[in-house]
């Protein structure tokens, strides 16, 4: 494995707390429209060999997690 810190290359830092803060920062109303306007981009190149019997697929994921009811869970997170 060739490792850029061998090369004298500065290794990135794990530290992501100046992109958490510029993210936040962010308008809400700012991200909605990128997404919406990536989303009708990426749709408007889809091609008809692409859909299932002429349509669009939507996926849900209904995956869900469990964990056991015991004293020790209830007290590290209690209901609301």
């Amino acid at each position: 494995m060739h490792l850029k810190a061998e090369e004298g290359v500065e290794v990135p830092s794990t530290d992501t707390s100046g992109y958490c803060q510029a993210r936040s920062r962010l308008p809400e109303k700012l991200l909605e429209k990128l997404f919406n306007s990536s989303a009708n981009n990426l749709e408007e190149k889809v091609v008809e060999e692409y859909l299932w019997c002429g349509r669009n697929v939507l996926v849900i994921d209904g995956s869900t997690v469990s964990m056991p009811d015991t004293i020790e869970n209830q007290q590290s997170l209690p209901s609301t």
